[in-house]
C-alpha cells in the first residue's frame, strides 16, 4: 500500500510532529526548533532534503507537510524502532518509541520513579496498579488501596451524600436499584 505520512494528526504547526510507524513498532518525532531538522534528515538518510526549498525551514514544511511526512515515513518503514530511536537519540532529536501497556510497565524509568505498585485485592490477589506520579521529599507515607468492589461504597456513598436513610437504602437495594 501507499504510505502517506505520520500516524495521527500531530500539531498543526510543526512539521515533523507526530507518530510514524516503522518496521515493527511506532515511534514519535518533533522537530519543534530548526536545529534538529538538519540533523533528522541525516539520522533518515536524506541529507539532500535538509536544504530542499519545499523543507528548509518549518513554514516551508508546513506549506509542504504532506509530501515531507511521505519521505520521511518511506524512511522509518525500513527500520525497526529500536535502531531509530538510538539513531535519533544519538544525536538528541525529540523522538520516543510508542510503548504498549506491557512495555510501559517494564520501562526502566517507570520502575526507577516506582510508577508501578502492587496492592492486594480481595478477590484478585497481588494488583498491579499506578503509583503517585508526584514525589515529594521528604516522602509522605503512602496508603494505596486496591480498587472498591461492586457496590462496596453504595450505602456510604447514599447515606452520606444523598442523606438516605438505612429503611430507603434497603428499599433500593430490595428493588435491585443498588
Amino acid at each position: 500500500g501507499q504510505v502517506s505520512g505520520p500516524i495521527g494528526s500531530g500539531h498543526m504547526s510543526v512539521v515533523p510532529y507526530g507518530a510514524f510507524a516503522t518496521k515493527d513498532r511506532p515511534i514519535t518525532v518533533a522537530i519543534f526548533v530548526e536545529k534538529f531538522w538538519k540533523s533528522l534528515c541525516e539520522v533518515v538518510g536524506l541529507p539532500e532534503i535538509a536544504d530542499d526549498p519545499r523543507f528548509v525551514d518549518s513554514a516551508a514544511r508546513l506549506k509542504n507537510r504532506d509530501e515531507c511526512n511521505r519521505l520521511l515515513q518511506e524512511k522509518f518503514l525500513e527500520k525497526p524502532q529500536d535502531e531509530w530511536i538510538k539513531a535519533l537519540w544519538a544525536r538528541e532529536i525529540p523522538s520516543a518509541p510508542i510503548l504498549s501497556i506491557d512495555q510501559v510497565f517494564e520501562d526502566p524509568q517507570v520502575l526507577a520513579r516506582e510508577m508501578v505498585i502492587q496492592v492486594e485485592h480481595p478477590k484478585c490477589g497481588p494488583l498491579k496498579m499506578i503509583g503517585d506520579p508526584v514525589k515529594l521529599t521528604p516522602r509522605p507515607e503512602q496508603v494505596f488501596a486496591p480498587p472498591p468492589l461492586l457496590g462496596q461504597h453504595t450505602a456510604e456513598v447514599l447515606a452520606g451524600l444523598l442523606g438516605y436513610d438505612e429503611a430507603r437504602i434497603a428499599e433500593l437495594k430490595a428493588k435491585g436499584v443498588v
